[in-house]
C-alpha cells in the first residue's frame, strides 16, 4: 500500500436482518481534489485487488493519484460476516458493500 494517512470514504449504512448495505462516496475535498472526475467503476479491478474481506473486517482501498483512499468496516467483537457472500462492487460514483451477517447484529457498531 501507499505511505501515508488514507483518505477515508463517506460512509452510509442499511442495517437489515442477515445483511448490511454500506455505500461509500467521495467527500466534498476528494471530489474537488484527487478524486474530481474520478469513476469508481474505471478503477473497478485496483478496488478489488486492493481491498480484502476478512470475517471480522471490510477494507477497501484505492491507491490513486499519489493518495490512498478507502474504509474500514469493523465487525463488533464476538461477530463474523460470510465472507464468500460478502461483495464489493464499485460504481460510478459510489463504491457498495453488500456484508452478509452470521447471526444477528447491528452494523455500524
Amino acid at each position: 500500500m501507499a505511505d501515508g494517512a488514507m483518505s477515508e470514504f463517506i460512509a452510509g449504512f442499511q442495517d437489515g436482518r442477515g445483511e448490511t448495505k454500506v455505500t461509500l462516496s467521495k467527500t466534498r475535498a476528494q471530489q474537488d481534489g484527487a478524486l474530481k472526475g474520478e469513476k469508481f467503476s474505471k478503477h473497478s479491478s485496483i478496488i478489488i485487488e486492493k481491498s480484502s474481506i476478512q470475517p471480522t473486517l471490510v477494507s477497501v482501498r484505492l491507491p490513486l493519484n499519489g493518495g490512498l483512499f478507502g474504509y474500514d468496516v469493523e465487525i463488533p467483537d464476538g461477530h463474523q460476516i460470510d465472507i464468500n457472500k460478502t461483495v464489493i462492487t464499485p460504481k460510478s460514483d459510489v463504491i457498495e458493500i453488500k456484508i452478509v451477517k452470521i447471526g444477528e447484529f447491528t452494523l455500524p457498531a
